[in-house]
């Protein structure tokens, strides 16, 4: 399970991502890509308790259970989401309750009453009721709570099971159209964890943000050697029809993995 921290005015949702820490240090948009690119279920989690808002966005022309957006706006709140039919669908969510003050009473006076406990106080006198202790019953594999006025039952719930559930990522693609132009990738493109770059006449680069921890897969269809590396950093070679898992360090990329054989 893939834990995330992030903050900033605007993050991405990726796929590869499980739980989701924003840190609204500022009002943030997180932003979701296209919904048929997930699988599972991703959890969104305003960790700290600023007044600043975290606003959870769809793709364009998607909504979440027929909203534009859905927000945080108290620590701990999150919300866990599902890609569903023309978006995405709340499953979880937890926001937290503030807490109520006690009321106070200015010298109570208690007095035992055949009926009930009387209460007074210089503003008004509230006289409670007689609760009669119910008795509670087992009843196989229900519990029954019985008492002069009526009878209510708890059932036994049985959790869903998941048949053979799968897991399926989309495949990012990039046309060099018979060139060796670096290719930069747009945020809509690192959404995706898996990329396979074709037709290229020389050697080229591939270029991700130097955010470490976020893994990648390149497979090289280029037909040239593909170097996959950060704007001002090393990275690293890919021979031609091999594949390599990497990953930028904050400063280069390193490979998670050798390429394969």
């Amino acid at each position: 399970m893939k834990i995330r921290t992030v903050s900033g005015n605007q993050v991405f949702l990726l796929p590869s991502d499980a739980i989701l820490k924003v840190s609204a240090v500022v009002a943030c948009t997180v932003q979701l890509g296209a919904s048929r690119d997930y699988a599972g279920y991703y959890t969104i989690k305003k960790t700290e308790s600023s007044a600043n808002a975290v606003t959870i966005v769809p793709a364009s022309g998607e909504k979440i259970d027929g909203a534009d957006s859905v927000t945080l706006t108290t620590e701990n709140e999150y919300k866990t989401l599902a890609p569903a039919e023309g978006g995405w669908t709340v499953v979880d969510s937890y926001t937290a309750t503030p807490s109520l003050a006690s009321p106070v009473l200015t010298t109570p006076l208690i007095a035992d009453g055949d009926k009930g406990v009387t209460i007074t106080s210089a503003n008004q006198t509230h006289a409670t009721p007689v609760v009669t202790i119910p008795n509670i019953v087992d009843a196989a594999d229900d519990f029954v709570m019985k008492d002069t006025a009526q009878t209510l039952t708890l059932k036994t719930l049985t959790a869903p099971v998941m048949t053979n559930p799968s897991t399926t990522f989309a495949i990012g693609t990039h046309d060099y159209n018979a060139g060796a132009a670096d290719w930069t990738l747009s945020a809509a493109e690192l959404l995706k964890t898996v990329h396979k770059p074709t037709n290229a006449n020389n050697a080229v680069n591939a270029i991700i943000p130097a955010t470490a921890g976020i893994p990648y897969v390149f497979i090289n269809a280029t037909g040239q050697a593909l170097t996959v590396k950060t704007a001002a950093g090393s990275g690293v070679a890919i021979t031609n029809a091999k594949t390599a898992i990497v990953m930028a360090d904050g400063t280069n990329v390193i490979a998670l993995a050798t390429q394969s054989a």
